[in-house]
């Protein structure tokens, strides 16, 4: 998993013009954190971005019909477990 890792959490992909990578690339990580628990797989600044993007990507959870609403669930539940 090392190199998958590594390659989410370039700046080009966590800042990505698309909000549909952001939230794919954040889904991933998600999942991958969940693995790797209680570790985490990032240095603290890498994973202070990437919180602020997960946080940031719950602003349109009420909006059930948004096209990206699963992936925000997804991001939610995980961070959850």
């Amino acid at each position: 998993l090392d190199p998958l890792v590594a390659h989410l959490a370039r700046s080009d992909l966590l800042g990505h013009e698309e909000v549909d990578v952001r939230l794919l690339v954040i889904t991933c990580i998600s999942e991958i954190a969940q693995i790797a628990a209680p570790s985490l797989p990032y240095d603290d600044i890498t994973m202070e971005e990437i919180y602020e993007l997960m946080v940031g990507s719950f602003q349109k959870l009420w909006d059930n019909t948004n096209p990206h609403f699963g992936k925000r669930v997804k991001i939610l539940k995980n961070m959850a477990k």
